[in-house]
Formats: C-alpha cells, sequence, structure tokens
C-alpha cells in the first residue's frame, strides 16, 4: 500500500513539473520565490550569528523562511519582535 502512495505522489509531482515547466510565467514565479527563499534564510542566518552573542536566535524552519520570504525585512523584524516580547 505504500508503494501506492509513492507511485501517486511521484505522478502528481511529475506532473506539476511538466505543467510548471510548459508555462513560462509560472518558471519565473517558482524564479522569483526560490530567491526569496535563499535571501530569507541568509538573513536569518545572519541574525542568528550576531544574535549568538547575546544569547537571541530565532530558529531556521519553514515558517520563518516564508515569512521572511513574503514579507521581507518587515517579516524579520516582526519575528524579533515577537521572539523579544511573546516566546521569551
Amino acid at each position: 500500500m505504500e508503494y501506492l502512495w509513492w507511485a501517486v505522489f511521484l505522478l502528481s509531482l511529475s506532473s506539476l513539473v511538466l505543467l510548471v515547466l510548459r508555462n513560462h510565467g509560472a518558471a519565473a514565479w517558482l524564479k522569483t520565490l526560490g530567491l526569496h527563499v535563499i535571501a530569507a534564510a541568509i538573513l536569518l542566518y545572519a541574525v542568528n550569528w550576531v544574535g549568538g552573542r547575546y544569547m537571541f536566535q530565532v530558529p531556521i524552519n519553514a515558517y520563518t523562511l516564508s515569512t521572511i520570504g513574503v514579507l521581507g525585512i518587515p517579516g524579520l523584524a516582526l519575528l524579533v519582535a515577537l521572539k523579544l516580547t511573546i516566546v521569551r
């Protein structure tokens, strides 16, 4: 039964990849999304590197990367403010 789920997953993934490759606008959108995620990871790493001296870290996970990837620098400020006020 597990092989069936993997087959369905791979079939749907390959269909999605073919659909995206045929549509050039979607490929450009995915490229932009990938660049935003990379920039978000670099920003989070920089904050954690500087914050390491002060025992301050923001976890690098899918939620924080997506927040910074969508909102940019204000998203990073939001996560830092949440960490300082609520999570502490």
